[in-house]
């Protein structure tokens, strides 16, 4: 902006004039004096003396042209006439209302969508109050507009929080254009509101992502497909991103040629797909039957996958797969299986689970997953790598913390086998999911017991029910802390499960016994804990 003056005609004897800026407003880079005053000194704080005598009354038109960094509103500026003796004999101030910038765009870009530039971007928020809704105006060039043009957050983005990813369409803008939109961003209750603004540059949306492809070939009856892709752009990609979204989950995913891999086993309805060693990307060529995926668990006959071409993190363009595939009926097997599965309550409300993993492919693991799909429900630990499990083989005890779920609850969740491309390594070249399977968790009691509740001696219900099909609950009561070890035994002597194996306090559990692995038959449980020890029968009926 610029500043004009008047020396008023009854003020004699101005040698300079001083413009100053009240702090925590400052000048910024482009302040100075206007092109008619270029010859005029500049000394100390922004106090300027004209080449012969003293400043002339009357207006000095464009005197100042100022740029400022907007911290506070209003904005403060101080103009000082200043005598031959270096006092200021009188004093101004201009009071200005700039738009304040109160945000900080932390990442844009414009990705292609169908041909349409789509600006894409995430901004901090450097204002006291949140932030509800964002307002867009199109500053230039004209004839552009965005849509949506207004949007309210479906989170507020709170003082210092990052946004989600914004997203808006640009319409009417020429490859190569520099277009720039001006942002309101305005509290939820109307009351505050600040500007921010965004300058991108159009990219040539038609000629770059119609010169990359995916083709899908297979088997509708088992919806399994080999994916292939070319890229006759000039880009080197870091992966292509495979979301399903019709309902179902990826079964099986496999990277059927060498040198590819994907870097995600979970969660199953999403595939980020990379070529090895990742630092090359993907780059121009044409990559034939490179992944194979299967859907299961899927109601509708046309399966959709979305497809997306990412480099550093950005989507730079989208394409869409529609499959066809016929339900089968029953389903396929499991090719991973949780087996020997138990959970117990702890102390703190949360729950111990622990189980063993069957490798039911014919692939040797070199890992397993499980992650759980219940709403809310945390697991201490969903992957689990260097654990090599052969076709038809399972794996070693394994235990996790279960977090997030009530007592008498279906926690619900899913396993997974999968190989890796090196030992060890997060690239893997295999996957499997299992269906989703629920178990209830126990009913721990009071996690408050009183001195009355506490019991007297040690205790082993008989299990129930009894006889039980495929699960059955087994309580015990602890009148003392200390180790404690839960273990179910068949009729030869040998230990086919371990419930509890970890230090108790005082007080009533409950365990739940899954016996889906076991045939039917009779089994003894047996507890032990310091010399006491107890054992009973339970039968299980299939």
């Amino acid at each position: 902006m610029t500043l004009s003056l008047n020396q008023p005609a009854n003020l004699p004897g101005i040698a300079s004039v001083q413009v100053v800026c009240l702090l925590p407003n400052q000048f910024t880079t482009g302040t100075g004096l206007g092109t008619n005053y270029q010859n005029w000194f500049s000394s100390g704080n922004n106090i300027f003396t004209p080449p012969t005598g003293l400043v002339p009354g009357g207006d000095l038109n464009n005197f100042f042209n100022m740029s400022l960094l907007y911290v506070t509103t209003p904005q403060l500026v101080v103009v000082n006439w200043i005598d031959t003796l270096g006092n200021i004999a009188c004093s101004d101030t201009v009071e200005l209302d700039c738009q304040i910038s109160c945000t900080t765009i932390i990442e844009d870009t414009v990705t292609c969508n169908d041909g349409n530039p789509i600006l894409k971007f995430r901004f901090r928020n450097d204002a006291d109050f949140n932030m509800s809704n964002i307002q867009y105006t199109v500053v230039s060039p004209s004839g552009v507009t965005v849509n949506p043009s207004n949007v309210t957050l479906t989170t507020p983005v709170l003082p210092g929080q990052i946004s989600g990813l914004q997203s808006v369409l640009i319409s009417g803008a020429s490859v190569g254009d520099t277009v720039q939109l001006s942002m309101k961003f305005t509290s939820s209750d109307g009351c505050c509101w600040c500007y921010g603004t965004i300058t991108v540059v159009i990219p040539d949306c038609y000629t770059f992502c119609d010169s990359l492809g995916v083709v899908a070939t297979g088997n509708p009856k088992n919806c399994s497909y080999d994916i292939s892709l070319f890229n006759n752009s000039s880009m080197v990609f870091s992966s292509v991103q495979f979301e399903l979204i019709s309902g179902g989950v990826f079964s099986n995913f496999t990277a059927s040629s060498t040198g590819w891999g994907f870097t995600n086993v979970w969660p199953n309805n999403s595939i980020t797909l990379v070529k090895m060693p990742i630092s090359t990307g993907i780059g121009t060529g044409t990559y034939n039957s490179i992944l194979n995926m299967s859907i299961s668990q899927y109601t509708n006959s046309i399966q959709t996958v979305v497809v997306r071409w990412i480099k550093n993190g950005v989507v730079m363009c989208t394409d869409t797969l529609r499959f066809t595939c016929i339900p089968t009926v029953p389903p396929e097997d499991d090719c991973s299986q949780l087996i020997n599965q138990t959970l117990t309550c702890r102390a703190d409300g949360s729950f111990m689970f622990k189980f063993r993993v069957q490798n039911n492919s014919s692939i040797i693991s070199t890992g397993y997953g499980i992650n759980p799909t219940t709403p809310g429900v945390t697991f201490s630990k969903t992957l689990v790598n260097n654990i090599s499990i052969l076709p038809g083989q399972v794996s070693p005890f394994d235990s996790l913390i279960v977090t997030g779920i009530a007592p008498n609850t279906s926690l619900c969740f899913q396993s997974a086998i999968f190989t890796t491309v090196v030992p060890g390594d997060t690239v893997y070249n295999f996957c499997c999911h299992s269906d989703t399977l629920c178990i209830t968790t126990p009913d721990c009691g009071a996690s408050d017991i009183k001195d009355t509740e506490i019991p007297k001696e040690f205790e082993l219900l008989q299990n129930y029910p009894n006889p039980f099909n495929p699960s059955t609950t087994i309580s015990y009561t602890l009148p003392r802390a200390g180790s404690v070890k839960l273990s179910v035994y068949d009729p030869l002597g040998r230990e086919v499960a371990v419930l509890v194996d970890e230090y108790k306090n005082v007080g009533r559990y409950t365990v739940v016994f899954d016996a889906t692995m076991l045939n039917s038959g009779i089994y003894f449980y047996r507890i032990v804990s310091g010399e006491y020890n107890q054992t009973r029968k339970l039968i299980l009926l299939k």
